[in-house]
């Protein structure tokens, strides 16, 4: 009976959250692309009740409340400027609502045993998720869905290359911090679902994932030496680092630079270059800064596709950059808000030999910075859970945990 009630509970987990998290490349089979957006709706009101109604009841962190303030001034001032582009649909909307919900829900579900059924739930489905993408990469390579229909380029079932990889890093960063928390390890699984990522995006030849996942594999290798990792490598001066860098390419023309001196001067091979564009994205951010000057302030929000096809951005509908994409929907304004939120829970994480599960979250969160350099989607929902389980870190103690659930 007891395993019966236990079914149930991770079932209903799965049917609330699955359409939180609906694969982008499915949008090309409209019957399953209006499915999924139906049950988004239906999940976003019933969770948003319920949780609703549970939180009221307790009294909640400071350091919740205010990732909720922050992280909802950001949402309003890209949700304004968007009316004032007319380009707030109902999946900007929806993918709104799911960051903020989520920073609630998963908060709430935290403090209680129901936790272990949620993790199953999401066990479950990002484990099918990254399962399909690994598929889908390696049997259309040019960019069909896994169901044989034609898709734009270089789309596969999570979405496009790099937009795939940024849906595929948090949930392995989510499956990774729940081993460590529940299991003490990292489980076969999981390891399997890292190496078949890192080879399908080889396979497609991904610059950006597959950077994201040497990465990765290069903090596993070295699990040993976390602990020193953790002191030296934080996350404000990974993201120091890369603001510098960005100034270097930006003013400078660093990359061309350091090329340059690496051919002819280093290595002696012929005369001096200076055309490297990082795929484009110097010309994109150049686009974005002549904008971001006009509206310091407040920024432009979602581009409609008129202005993308006007090449605002170069063609592009997104700035490539983590800094500069959320400086140019939301302006200084926003950017404030926005990385308040993003990098206030790991001041609180206190790094110590038995603590590996929050290494790994800090771990993961330098990798998305990292690849965020070149690109970055900020309404992505993975992220934002991911930025849930963070803040929610007090309350994955695993003495508190198993005390809840035993009873002891």
């Amino acid at each position: 009976m007891k395993i019966k009630i236990q079914s149930k509970r991770v079932l209903i987990g799965i049917i609330l959250l699955l359409p939180l998290f609906k694969p982008a490349g499915i949008e090309c089979i409209p019957i399953i692309n209006m499915a999924f957006k139906m049950m988004k709706m239906i999940s976003i009101i019933i969770l948003t009740v319920y949780v609703m109604s549970k939180l009221l009841k307790v009294k909640i962190e400071k350091k919740i409340l205010k990732a909720i303030i922050s992280l909802g001034a950001f949402w309003v001032i890209y949700g304004l400027n968007s009316i004032n582009n007319r380009t707030l649909d109902g999946s900007l909307l929806g993918n709104i609502c799911i960051s903020i919900l989520l920073m609630g829900a998963v908060y709430y579900v935290s403090r209680t045993s129901y936790y272990q059924y949620y993790v199953k739930a999401l066990d479950i489905i990002f484990s099918c998720w990254i399962i399909i993408n690994i598929v889908s990469l390696f049997l259309v390579r040019d960019g069909y869905t896994p169901f044989g229909l034609t898709g734009e380029e270089y789309n596969y079932f999570l979405g496009l290359d790099n937009y795939s990889a940024f849906a595929v890093v948090p949930m392995l960063g989510i499956l990774y911090f729940f081993d460590f928390n529940i299991y003490r390890k990292i489980r076969m699984k999981e390891k399997i679902l890292y190496i078949g990522s890192l080879l399908s995006y080889l396979y497609v030849k991904s610059a950006t994932a597959v950077f994201a996942f040497g990465i990765l594999g290069l903090f596993l290798i070295l699990q040993r030496y976390w602990n020193v990792l953790c002191r030296v490598i934080t996350v404000r001066r990974v993201a120091a680092f890369l603001v510098i860098l960005f100034i270097l390419i930006y003013m400078f023309d660093f990359q061309n630079i350091f090329y340059s001196f690496l051919t002819s001067s280093v290595l002696g091979k012929g005369e001096e270059y200076y055309g490297i564009t990082l795929n484009s994205r110097t010309i994109i951010w150049e686009y974005a800064m002549n904008l971001i000057k006009k509206k310091p302030l407040l920024g432009y929000g979602a581009l409609s596709e008129q202005e993308i096809h006007n090449y605002a951005l170069y063609g592009a509908d997104h700035c490539h950059n983590i800094f500069i994409e959320i400086l140019f929907r939301t302006g200084i304004v926003g950017c404030f808000f926005y990385f308040y939120y993003l990098f206030k829970p790991f001041k609180s994480i206190v790094m110590k030999k038995e603590n590996k599960e929050f290494q790994i979250l800090l771990m993961f969160m330098i990798t998305i910075l990292v690849i965020g350099f070149m690109d970055y989607y900020p309404t992505l929902s993975y992220l934002y859970l991911f930025f849930a389980v963070v803040y929610s870190e007090r309350n994955w103690n695993k003495s508190a945990i198993n005390k809840r659930i035993n009873g002891v």
